[in-house]
């Protein structure tokens, strides 16, 4: 882009009364631009920005987190402003940009790449525990943590952002972690002979301090982040509650839902250490026989 623009001289340019006397050429004459046009002050914009040959203002806002949020806004914008203004405008387009940009362009691909996340973490838990239900108990821990991230925003008058969701996604992965220890140590106590509820219980008790405590250890560690009132530390404090309220509160309600659903998992499609013994002893007689 060069910009081109036409100045008179500088000594011509003190006042207002030599823009009233400027000569414009129209038919071959010199007449004065009072005659043909009315000069009026007002504002106007120090540059004019053009996308392709079209004019474009931009409109910027910062707001009050107390009277309305910046979804609420968007929407009012576009579904009630825009019709008007389009109707009153002929050939009005209005587009987001800034944090509603952001978060149109990179929410698609965090979705469709989380997904991805989710079949991989699917697929080894499938292969590591034999069962393609089992896996599912350890899965069903991220919704806890979702809901323990919007917790934490409430309680602390917090909007979820785009970095919020930055922090659900690592927590996922963590949160994941607490259960699969759990299960794992039933896992082995099932394949010792034990009862389903007695390996259940025990595995719960043996594994509630060290889930405890990695959750508090986590909680606390992304706690100064949460408390910093610093401008440079903003950005940072939505994915700091979401991970920190999230394990908190989905590990606290997990705990107490895994010994349930693993129970309910055993009842309905039993343990696959205990399905290959009872298939063993269902082979016929002749193949346990000895060779004579």
């Amino acid at each position: 882009e060069i910009e081109v623009r036409v100045r008179l001289p500088a000594h011509e340019r003190n006042s207002l009364d030599t823009l009233q006397t400027l000569r414009i050429p129209a038919n071959g004459e010199f007449i004065p631009l009072s005659s043909l046009a009315e000069i009026t002050i007002g504002p106007a914009p120090a540059t004019i920005t053009r996308i392709d040959a079209r004019r474009v203002y931009l409109l910027t806002a910062d707001l009050n987190p107390e009277i309305a949020s910046a979804t609420a806004v968007t929407q009012y914008i576009m579904g009630t402003v825009q019709p008007e203004l389009q109707q009153e405008i002929a050939g009005l387009t209005i587009s987001l940009g800034g944090e509603q940009e952001e978060q149109a362009r990179a929410q698609p691909a965090m979705a469709r790449n989380f997904t991805f996340a989710m079949m991989v973490v699917f697929s080894l838990l499938a292969l590591s525990f034999r069962s393609y239900s089992q896996p599912l108990i350890v899965m069903v821990a991220i919704p806890f943590g979702f809901m323990g991230a919007l917790l934490g925003h409430a309680m602390l008058g917090m909007n979820m952002t785009i970095l919020s969701m930055f922090g659900i996604i690592g927590l996922s992965g963590v949160i994941i972690n607490n259960a699969l220890m759990a299960i794992d140590f039933i896992n082995e106590r099932l394949a010792d002979g034990q009862p389903d509820e007695s390996a259940v219980i025990e595995a719960i008790l043996d594994r509630f301090r060290p889930i405890l405590l990695t959750t508090l250890t986590t909680f606390l560690g992304v706690t100064p982040i949460i408390l910093e009132t610093s401008v440079q530390a903003q950005f940072l404090v939505p994915t700091a509650i979401a991970l920190g309220f999230g394990i908190l509160i989905g590990t606290t309600v997990l705990i107490f839902v895994l010994p349930a659903l693993t129970m309910l998992h055993l009842r309905i499609f039993g343990h696959p250490t205990q399905q290959e013994s009872s298939e063993a002893l269902k082979l016929p007689a002749s193949e346990h026989a000895p060779a004579s």
